[in-house]
């Protein structure tokens, strides 16, 4: 098992090149592209927000990036579990045609992933200079949590 995770790790340009791939396809005839995911969160972020902010009673300078952040790591995780279900049957024409390290189909749509999230991340990073949410040391925790 440990040979074939080594071997997937030294295959990383196909692995990486599938999951870059697979976000290409699924934006392939929009006019904006990538930028769907971005303008997705970013929406639904200031739609949520401003009715559940306003309906509660918060504060928009805690709330709006509180929300934001949460969303990125609710889609992060769901598309972690809905995606990587997926990983093999989605993968089923490459496995039955390709002989690769079955490690590589995970790979690939972790990359995938991975994008995705970065993408909207870029939605958090826009939301906190908006609403000038201070750095601090405590923020670099997430580098471990991700």
């Amino acid at each position: 098992m440990f040979a074939e995770v080594a071997k997937s790790f030294t295959l990383w340009r196909i692995w990486v090149r599938l999951g870059v791939q697979d976000v290409r396809m699924r934006f392939r005839r929009s006019a904006i592209g990538l930028g769907w995911i971005f303008l997705n969160l970013a929406i639904m972020v200031l739609a949520v927000g401003f009715v559940y902010g306003n309906l509660f009673g918060q504060d928009m300078q805690t709330f709006i990036p509180y929300l934001t952040i949460s969303l990125v790591a609710w889609g992060y995780l769901t598309n972690s579990i809905v995606e990587g279900g997926n990983a093999f049957t989605s993968s089923e024409g490459y496995i039955k045609q390709i002989s690769l390290p079955i490690y590589v189909y995970i790979l690939r749509y972790f990359v995938s992933i991975a994008l995705v999230a970065s993408i909207s991340l870029s939605v958090y990073l826009a939301i906190a200079l908006i609403y000038r949410v201070p750095l601090s040391l405590g923020m670099l925790w997430v580098v471990p949590g991700i």
